[in-house]
């Protein structure tokens, strides 16, 4: 009889739990993972239960939510964030504050730099993509994925330019 008391007790707490944990929302990624400082970046967050997102809570100063976008599905969440010039660079926490609860904690990155986007092919050292010099690529990388590039220094130009100016004296 015992048993059967503390075995109805633990499976109505279990099930408390469950139906607790479900209505959470959950965060898997954000894409893209940084931006630089003083710019606007618009910011699509993968995850669960997003559809009812009320606000972006952020653990650092900085960032101004301007605009929060519903995704068109529960998985998938749009907003853009305005980041301030005097962020700080490096790593912030955020998370989505939903009608039914908290996700858990990401991170973004402030970067002091423009933000290029990888495009294929690059996989290949034949076709490398050209990159800026003082930039910061944004990509996924897949399972074995290799990835070149060439970075425009002012070297680079300097030679170019040099070398295209004795050739036409």
């Amino acid at each position: 009889m015992l048993f059967r008391k503390l075995f109805a007790t633990v499976f109505a707490v279990w099930l408390l739990l469950q139906s607790a944990f479900s209505s959470s929302p959950s965060l898997g990624s954000i894409i893209p993972r940084g931006a630089k400082r003083g710019t606007e970046v618009e910011l699509n967050f993968n995850g669960d239960r997003l559809d009812d997102a009320v606000e972006i809570l952020f653990y650092s100063p900085g960032f101004t939510v301007t605009e929060l976008i519903p995704g068109g599905s529960p998985k998938h969440l749009k907003a853009k964030i305005a980041i301030s010039p005097e962020a700080e660079l490096g790593e912030h926490l955020m998370r989505i504050r939903t009608k039914s609860g908290l996700s858990g904690v990401k991170s973004f990155w402030v970067g002091q730099f423009e933000t290029v986007t990888e495009t294929e092919p690059n996989s290949e050292f034949a076709t490398p993509q050209t990159v800026p010099f003082n930039s910061t690529v944004e990509g996924i990388l897949d399972n074995e994925d290799v990835d070149y590039y060439i970075i425009q220094t002012f070297l680079q130009y300097a030679y170019m330019v040099n070398h295209y100016v004795l050739d036409h004296l």
